[in-house]
């Protein structure tokens, strides 16, 4: 072989090395990108959803009841006594001449105003109405909150953990489809060849069906150690405004309305 021919063969060798340097160099590169994409369009989900909630907070401060949204939004829907303890004390505050209020204040007044008088929580939150008014105070809330809430509790799992898990996920899949037929192209990897891979289940075909799926296991876990803190933090942050919007319409009855809820057991006081 002369001179120029084994020139030519290392440089034939040394842009393979090159190419195969870049594919490499895609893959990491690749990845952190869509990464950082990934969750940037995670931190804007999480903002869009973040104003929506503050949007329909501050139409509790606007609307008239308000109080018992706030109340749901602070304690949940289940937690029945925290909406009827919250009427007793907004009962027990004086009212224009002629006014009552909300329907389920006009239900504790007639209560606290009754023969027996209020003896437990019970003799309200067991009553058919207030079961009513409480389910269409949930429906009001449920209606403006975005997504689909489940109990009332806004939750950004998807948004900000399953959504960008699937999308770096989905990048590997599309990467290692592009290296398949980037080798067909070139001749590494003959059609026959191929097929019999592919026929070859389970097992050829398993393993990196394995791998990607364990991949996708392991994105799972790294966006939930990345963003449940901050996930966890947002919704004390929903409950601080909801709270607000409750001191606000209990004003000097907010602290008996807390000791009320202390000695019924409530979780969330």
């Amino acid at each position: 072989m002369t001179d120029a021919a084994r020139d030519d063969v290392a440089g034939i060798e040394g842009l393979t090395t090159g190419v195969k340097v870049s594919s490499v160099d895609i893959l990491v590169v690749g990845t952190w990108g869509v990464f950082v994409l990934a969750n940037v369009g995670a931190l804007v989900a999480g903002i869009r959803v973040d104003r929506a909630v503050a949007r329909v907070v501050t139409a509790l401060h606007e609307r008239p009841g308000g109080l018992y949204p706030a109340t749901l939004l602070a304690y949940g829907p289940r937690d029945t006594a925290a909406a009827a303890w919250a009427a007793v004390h907004r009962a027990r505050q004086p009212f224009p001449t002629g006014k009552t209020g909300h329907r389920l204040t006009a239900l504790a007044l007639r209560v606290l105003h009754s023969d027996r008088g209020l003896q437990h929580i019970r003799q309200i939150t067991q009553r058919q109405k207030f079961h009513w008014v409480h389910l269409s105070e949930v429906q009001w809330l449920a209606s403006r909150l975005p997504g689909r809430p489940q109990d009332l509790v806004v939750d950004l799992t998807v948004e900000v953990v399953v959504a960008p898990a699937v999308v770096i996920s989905g990048w590997f899949a599309l990467y290692l489809a592009g290296w398949l037929i980037a080798r067909l192209v070139d001749g590494e990897i003959q059609l026959h060849g191929l097929i019999d891979w592919l026929v070859g289940l389970p097992g050829m075909f398993a393993l990196p069906l394995g791998v990607w799926f364990g991949g996708f296991l392991l994105m799972l876990a790294v966006q939930a150690a990345l963003w449940w803190p901050a996930r966890r933090l947002w919704q004390l942050t929903i409950r601080r405004r909801a709270v607000r919007v409750l001191r606000r319409e209990l004003g000097d009855a907010y602290d008996p309305f807390l000791a009320d809820l202390r000695r019924d057991g409530s979780r969330r006081v």
